[in-house]
């Protein structure tokens, strides 16, 4: 049983690397269409792998799940080599969006810089409202930073971050009513749209912490290799009495995140609160995954 198991972790990492090589490609063509320099992404792999071998050939953590091999560089190296880069790029609404959104994030102390940064990069005018309008909510102006999202959802009703940046301000300006109806709202227009099941199972987790890992556990179920699912969860779990699930949720996490010794040692104290709880299929489970997170972990290695 055990080599069989083996067998079945080497192809789910077979099946990954090659959803991973498909993933790189993609990105290269990508920032040739946009203008580019597709060797700006090969260089960087080549840096990861230095660091990689810097570290005596045990990566960073945020390598361990998608380590730098050969033959992954050399594939991008290929690829690059063959692409042709745009003259220039031509802007995208979407783009410019997630744009707006990353700026911030970066210029958090200096959301200022962020408006500078996204004018000189020629971006759309609903992108700058965008911006504004998660710059205001920051500032406090949740009213204001409301009425602009709707505004700009009801003019673009093709981006679904529009709707959810809405109910997420409204989570984050604690009102959770508002941010749960919201997210209900887009869902029924997009039942399967994660940004929003994850948006209403953390505003439910202030109302109802039952509902809201019940939710999880459909949604985590639906998207495994989701970590935030993950932890949202584990709080839930915890806030709702299910003590093994919590320590399960949390070791998933740590796993997604490429702390995987780590998730093991949580996988036995999930099994302990399983085996108090008398829930011996939550048992099963833990031993099922322990397993594989033991498996996986030699599977890594090798690729080191």
């Amino acid at each position: 049983e055990a080599p069989r198991v083996g067998e079945l972790i080497q192809d789910q990492l077979s099946y990954s690397r090659r959803f991973e090589q498909e993933a790189d490609r993609v990105g290269l063509q990508a920032m040739a269409n946009a203008g580019y320099d597709p060797q700006a992404m090969v260089r960087m792999f080549a840096a990861m792998q230095r660091m990689a071998r810097l570290q005596g050939g045990a990566p960073p953590e945020f390598l361990l799940t998608h380590p730098v091999s050969d033959s992954r560089l050399s594939d991008a190296q290929g690829r690059a080599a063959q692409l042709a880069v745009a003259d220039s790029y031509q802007s995208d609404t979407l783009y410019d969006l997630m744009r707006a959104r990353a700026l911030l994030s970066i210029y958090h102390n200096d959301p200022g810089q962020a408006r500078s940064r996204l004018a000189q990069g020629g971006a759309d005018e609903a992108a700058q409202r965008y911006l504004d309008a998660l710059i205001a909510a920051r500032s406090g102006q949740v009213d204001t930073a409301l009425q602009a999202l709707d505004q700009l959802a009801a003019e673009n009703p093709d981006y679904a971050m529009l709707p959810a940046s809405a109910a997420e301000v409204a989570l984050q300006a604690n009102r959770t009513d508002d941010a749960i109806d919201r997210a209900r709202r887009w869902l029924r227009f997009m039942p399967n749209y994660l940004p929003a099941q994850l948006i209403l199972a953390e505003a439910q987790l202030q109302r109802d912490p039952q509902a809201a890992f019940d939710a999880l556990r459909r949604v985590t179920d639906r998207y495994p290799e989701n970590p935030q699912g993950f932890n949202l969860l584990a709080t839930a779990a915890g806030r709702s009495g299910h003590d093994g699930w919590g320590h399960l949720a949390q070791a998933e996490y740590l796993q997604l995140t490429g702390r995987v010794d780590r998730g093991i040692q949580q996988l036995a104290i999930a099994k302990s609160a399983a085996q108090q709880e008398n829930d011996t299929s939550l048992v099963a489970l833990i031993d099922q995954r322990r397993e594989a997170f033991v498996d996986y972990r030699e599977a890594l290695s090798s690729f080191n």
